[in-house]
């Protein structure tokens, strides 16, 4: 399925553009393990005076994360017509295919935006990144009026920096809990003392 949506990225694109768009990951930065979070977002900034027309890149993930599923936003959320969330591999520690294209007659998007979300699990404790593979990024313009194929962009990738930690309790939520128990044990101890007399 994946090899059948890049053929015809790869055909119709035609001409290049000389500005550079920018297409990079953003993470929270820092995730608790065994924890489930969407907001990995790819965000896709046209350079000055390009619009997008279409998109394709496949997602590179470090092992202590699993991938679980890809969801389109922004423009191409409402205007896109041939999504394709990718095919996740938490072996291969990768999504590809992930893509959308616009039809002929949609306003194109000429300002910063985001692409899709990645919701992920984080499975243990680990520094990484999350990385466009930069090999496979097709960033698609509007049509050539010479040619009438797409203009392929220019593009730079961003990768974005993820660490999962263990997560460790508030000084306070430990006091609070230390106090609990002692209140407890105080409680089980007078009520041992009462049923001896």
């Amino acid at each position: 399925m994946t090899t059948n949506l890049r053929i015809p990225l790869l055909i119709a694109t035609g001409c290049l553009s000389a500005a550079a768009s920018t297409i990079q990951v953003q993470t929270p930065g820092t995730v608790p393990v065994n924890s489930t979070f969407s907001n990995v977002n790819i965000i896709v900034t046209p350079a000055a005076g390009e619009s997008l027309t279409g998109f394709q890149f496949d997602l590179i993930f470090p092992s202590f994360l699993q991938a679980n599923f890809v969801s389109e936003q922004g423009y191409f959320l409402a205007n896109g017509v041939f999504f394709s969330a990718g095919t996740i591999d938490n072996t291969a520690l990768n999504i590809t295919g992930i893509s959308d294209a616009l039809t002929g007659g949609d306003l194109l998007p000429t300002t910063s935006d985001i692409l899709v979300s990645i919701n992920f699990t984080a499975l243990h404790v680990g520094t990484g990144f999350i990385s466009i593979d930069s090999s496979t990024v097709q960033l698609l313009g509007p049509l050539d009026p010479v040619t009438f194929l797409p203009t392929l962009l220019p593009v730079t990738t961003v990768d974005g920096a993820i660490s999962a930690v263990q997560a460790t309790p508030e000084p306070a939520t430990l006091l609070m809990s230390l106090g609990g128990l002692a209140v407890i044990l105080a409680f089980q101890r007078r009520g041992n003392v009462r049923s001896s007399c």
